[in-house]
């Protein structure tokens, strides 16, 4: 995996990470939680790159963000609203 300069994380590398963030408090669920579902899903998602995907720092695969969604309990049709 390439190195990222400190430059490159100061950008935004994804868009959804604001959605991903207001889907999860609208639920009133914490980071900590869907990291938790995220791992018994069978993703070992780290807390710290958790948040970092809802501040847009951290690039997202469509198949990591279908994880985050079936976390949250959401389908792709509650990104776009």
């Amino acid at each position: 995996m390439p190195k990222r300069s400190a430059h490159t994380d100061s950008k935004r590398l994804n868009a959804k990470g604001a959605k991903i963030r207001a889907l999860r408090e609208g639920l009133a669920v914490s980071q900590a939680e869907v990291t938790r579902r995220l791992q018994i899903q069978g993703w070992d998602c780290d807390p710290m790159v958790y948040n970092r995907i809802e501040l847009g720092k951290h690039t997202l695969t469509d198949l990591e963000i279908e994880h985050i969604l079936t976390a949250l309990r959401k389908k792709w049709a509650d990104l776009d609203e």
